[in-house]
């Protein structure tokens, strides 16, 4: 499946104990995130940060991946795959959003 790139930014502000806070409601796709939710963000190994993007473009796939392992709105594999997705809509190539998804697959059940 091929995406058009989009590029709506969450609203953040950083704060002091590493965490990202939400400052304006955060809508991609059919997720909304409220305003004051606060995140941490890509939690990546150090293995993997050459492929992390902490803020970049794809810090909007984080912000609703990170949403919705807090809340679980659905099972943990559909918030995986619509985080490859969204990755994709903001136009990270395949084999990089693939990677990231992988992590999150292999190490994502100790956040859900």
């Amino acid at each position: 499946m091929e995406f058009m790139p989009i590029r709506p930014r969450p609203v953040v502000e950083w704060r002091e104990d590493g965490t990202w806070k939400l400052l304006r409601t955060f809508t991609l796709g059919d997720i909304s995130v409220p305003a004051d939710f606060v995140f941490d963000g890509a939690s990546v190994p150090r293995l993997l940060w050459p492929y992390a993007d902490q803020e970049g473009p794809a810090f909007g796939a984080a912000v609703i991946h990170d949403y919705e392992y807090s809340t679980h709105p659905g099972t943990r594999k559909e918030a995986d795959d619509r985080f490859f997705d969204n990755l994709r809509r903001y136009g990270i190539r395949k084999s990089k959003a693939w990677v990231m998804w992988v992590a999150v697959r292999s190490a994502g059940w100790a956040s859900w």
